[in-house]
């Protein structure tokens, strides 16, 4: 059959730093089997290449859940079959902490991302190439903000969900 329909899983072992194991043979003797246990209280990162059956994709850092379900958790790149792209950060199976989202219809967002909404400081340029950058607050504008328009002008000023009343413009000197 065609590789395509395939779903690949594979995960392999990250190996404990260097530095960790010099610190763990410092303390009492251990056997050698003990050396390379991981603590509970850490679970242990895969780096896993995995396609969805929607034919999404991930590559990244995975851990363990109790009950065996793989989570995306540390850093790891999304893809999607029509040309979305996340970079960045994942926490408990989310987007979360810093990343890059790029759309397909050119449209980039890079700052912070919180359950998988824009929420933080970002950056979100439009497919004209107009900029935005400011606070977000679970995916909406909100606050402080600058507006650069597609003439290259800057404006700032307060931005709430859709609206920006007084938005004035940056003069260069």
């Amino acid at each position: 059959g065609r590789p395509s329909n395939q779903v690949a899983v594979y995960a392999e072992l990250l190996l404990p730093s260097l530095q960790a194991t010099e610190l763990a043979a410092q303390g009492e003797s251990q056997s050698p089997e003990n050396l390379s246990s991981t603590p509970v209280s850490t679970p242990e990162v895969f780096k896993i290449n995995f396609i969805f059956p929607n034919g999404d994709k991930y590559d990244g850092d995975c851990t363990r859940t109790s009950s065996g379900i793989f989570e995306r958790n540390g850093i790891g790149i999304h893809t999607t079959p029509n040309g979305i792209v996340y970079t960045g950060s994942w926490k408990d199976d989310k987007m979360n902490g810093f990343g890059r989202l790029e759309h397909f219809s050119g449209a980039v967002y890079e700052g912070h991302f919180k359950d998988n909404m824009f929420h933080g400081l970002g950056t979100y340029t439009f497919p004209n190439g107009a900029k935005y950058t400011g606070n977000f607050n679970e995916n909406r504008v909100e606050g402080e903000g600058q507006y650069t328009d597609i003439q290259g002008l800057e404006w700032c000023g307060n931005f709430h969900f859709t609206a920006a009343p007084g938005l004035r413009l940056k003069l260069h000197m």
